[in-house]
């Protein structure tokens, strides 16, 4: 797989990375103080190997540090990999009412 990532935080970011970009999991805080609003973006190449998971959880132990309560997102209902995790790491999910693509996802933290 990959010889060696280099982890870094820059601004709520993860990023990992082996000459080339694999992955990046950002979030935003809501401004009621106590949520936060996630993305995460995988290379398609690096799809179904973990790297998915291994974001998330870092993205929420970061988040939690922070003191938020709440991680919510949106993922397309297509994107079985993400709902996936998203069931696998104790989201809850509804289909979004405005689109119906739209998976809205959202965990305690």
């Amino acid at each position: 797989m990959i010889a060696e990532w280099r982890h870094y935080i820059r601004r709520n970011a993860f990023h990992f990375s082996a000459l080339r970009e694999l992955g990046v999991a950002r979030f935003a805080i809501n401004p009621d103080g106590d949520s936060c609003e996630f993305a995460v973006v995988v290379a398609d190449n690096m799809t179904g190997k973990g790297l998915g998971q291994k974001l998330m959880v870092s993205l929420m132990e970061a988040a939690r540090s922070k003191g938020l309560k709440t991680i919510e997102g949106e993922v397309l209902n297509n994107n079985h990999n993400m709902l996936k995790l998203m069931n696998r790491l104790g989201f809850n999910s509804k289909t979004s009412e405005e689109d119906h693509s739209v998976v809205k996802v959202s965990s305690a933290l």
